[in-house]
């Protein structure tokens, strides 16, 4: 039996999520050998990547968060996005920043949907920082 080639799902996911979502930033921030003369890292450098992505603003049923992650989601303080996988530059990382209409917010957790190995989108968990883009 011939397997299923989901592979012309990603340019459907990408078109679902831009008709319904917006342009997002998200960005890694990444340190260089420390150096222990100067006792910091040596050179930081800090990578970007444009996806389309929906906010999701309510949820019903369980999550697999943390008690702390579920109230900030109560409280407008956390947030879970939708992006699409095709055309980024890097899969999304706890610690990245995304930013969200002038708000950054720090990725906590990532959930990808990967059928038979094609990546279509990712499902982030996200907590509002207020850290500034980094440069």
């Amino acid at each position: 039996m011939a397997r299923f080639d989901y592979s012309g799902f990603e340019n459907t996911a990408l078109d679902l999520i831009t008709k319904f979502g917006q342009p997002l930033t998200l960005y890694r921030e990444t340190s260089g050998d420390y150096d222990p003369t100067l006792g910091d890292t040596a050179t930081k450098t800090v990578t970007s990547t444009t996806c389309e992505g929906v906010a999701k603003q309510g949820f019903k049923g369980p999550l697999n968060f943390d008690d702390d992650f579920k109230e900030d989601l109560v409280k407008g303080d956390a947030r879970l996005f939708i992006i699409a996988a095709k055309g980024m530059t890097f899969i999304p990382a706890a610690g990245d920043i995304l930013d969200y209409e002038g708000s950054t917010w720090d990725v906590h957790g990532i959930t990808p949907v990967n059928p038979a190995g094609t990546p279509l989108a990712y499902h982030l968990g996200c907590r509002n920082s207020g850290k500034e883009i980094p440069s």
